[in-house]
């Protein structure tokens, strides 16, 4: 069985919607660490920097660090860094 590096998830509409957390939300990203695995937040949003997300899932009861981020402008930014 292959087991995966990292889970990837899209935010709004995956884990909540607008202001609004799902109730799977916490207990799925606390199952995902307790076995051991790591998991980054992705969007294509690029109107809020990676502090306004950190800022926002702890609104919602998500703790997270910048680190669990990627967004567009992220990666436009390291695809023209290369």
């Amino acid at each position: 069985m292959i087991s995966p590096k990292a889970i990837i998830f899209d935010m709004d509409g995956t884990l909540y919607l607008g202001d609004n957390l799902f109730s799977f939300t916490k207990e799925l990203l606390s199952t995902i660490r307790q076995k051991g695995y790591k998991y980054l937040f992705l969007t294509n949003n690029s109107a809020k920097s990676v502090n306004d997300y950190v800022i926002k899932l702890k609104r919602l009861g998500i703790e997270s660090t910048v680190d669990d981020f990627l967004t567009s402008s992220q990666a436009t930014a390291f695809y023209l860094k290369k």
